[in-house]
């Protein structure tokens, strides 16, 4: 029994728990740009969690015909996806309830970083003089997903609305425009118009809806090489990026 024990023990020690979390998220996810953008980390950074992990594991966990068509998984890729779900979603539960109890007038909301940053965190002090008996929590997390999951009351999405299970309403509207830092402006000729854009450095936000072949569908130039440039994880890098 000591020995059995023991071996477990080492077993827990010895997971690479990071790697475990990064797969979870991809197998929920259905693949590798989703999971990345889930986590907030790069696409490389989740390939190395899941060679990592096949490594220590000593089987393969992903088809190598994965690609643009999505992630396959081989057989024990589903084993393990599921009982690692599973399990991590337990682990939430569990500690979810461990913590502790807010009172009935606190409100927590769930949004992404960068909207948190720009647009609801400036806003609370205003809120909180004139609603003094609520108590706003922040949740930063860019999926869409079941609140209670999450111990959120509410969620603020990016979207058209049309998500399963939830019941929505439009907060705002957003517009989709070039920036640049005025030193950078200068440096470049002062451009105006959506033709210079074609000889100047892009940054990319890495969501779908925030994306330069968004622009040059509406606006062009057609020249415009929407592939080139660096990418960063949430709208508020790429802003602070933009001014460095």
């Amino acid at each position: 029994m000591a020995g059995e024990v023991w071996s477990s023990i080492v077993t827990m020690q010895a997971l690479p728990l990071n790697a475990l979390r990064a797969f979870a998220t991809v197998y929920s996810a259905g693949g590798v740009r989703a999971a990345a953008r889930a986590l907030a980390i790069s696409h490389s950074s989740i390939s190395r969690h899941l060679a990592e992990l096949e490594r220590w594991l000593g089987v393969a966990l992903v088809l190598p015909t994965s690609g643009r068509r999505g992630t396959v998984f081989t057989p024990q890729g589903e084993a393990l996806g599921n009982a690692v779900v599973a399990s991590l979603g337990e682990i939430a539960r569990v500690a979810e309830s461990l913590r502790e109890v807010r009172s009935e007038t606190s409100v927590t909301i769930a949004t992404a970083p960068s909207f948190a940053v720009r647009w609801l965190l400036p806003r609370l002090p205003a809120f909180e003089a004139a609603h003094r008996s609520i108590e706003i929590s922040v949740i930063v997390d860019q999926r869409i997903q079941d609140l209670e999951a999450v111990g959120a009351d509410l969620a603020i999405r990016s979207g058209d609305g049309r998500w399963p299970d939830v019941q929505s309403q439009p907060l705002m509207t957003d517009a989709l425009y070039p920036v640049m830092s005025p030193a950078y402006h200068v440096r470049s000729g002062r451009p105006t118009r959506p033709e210079a854009l074609a000889r100047l450095r892009l940054l990319h936000d890495r969501d779908p809806a925030a994306a330069w072949e968004a622009w040059r569908a509406v606006h062009g130039p057609r020249a415009l090489d929407v592939r080139r440039g660096p990418r960063v994880a949430s709208s508020d890098l790429v802003l602070r990026a933009a001014m460095q």
